[in-house]
């Protein structure tokens, strides 16, 4: 069970600390704050998904000015005998 646990908030540690909006060390040693901070990270994450459930505008690589399609070839095709 101690090593489930280890595991468990091991990995909860690793992605706050890999997390792009990282909180301050002030706020990961404070057991509150960071509980605080992970609930604004979830609703952010929440409103993020329902505003692009509700047809918020989502990116993809045909948005880009220039795309790279790939065809397939058959090399018989054009060959001359």
């Amino acid at each position: 069970m101690n090593q489930v646990a280890l595991a468990f908030w091991s990995n909860f540690y690793d992605n706050i600390f890999d997390h792009p909006e990282r909180p301050s060390k002030d706020v990961v040693d404070n057991d509150e704050l960071l509980d605080q901070w992970v609930e604004e990270q979830a609703k952010k994450m929440e409103e993020r998904t329902n505003k692009n459930a509700q047809g918020g505008k989502t990116s993809s690589a045909y948005d880009h000015e220039e795309v790279i399609t790939f065809e397939q070839f058959d090399e018989g095709i054009n060959e001359e005998s």
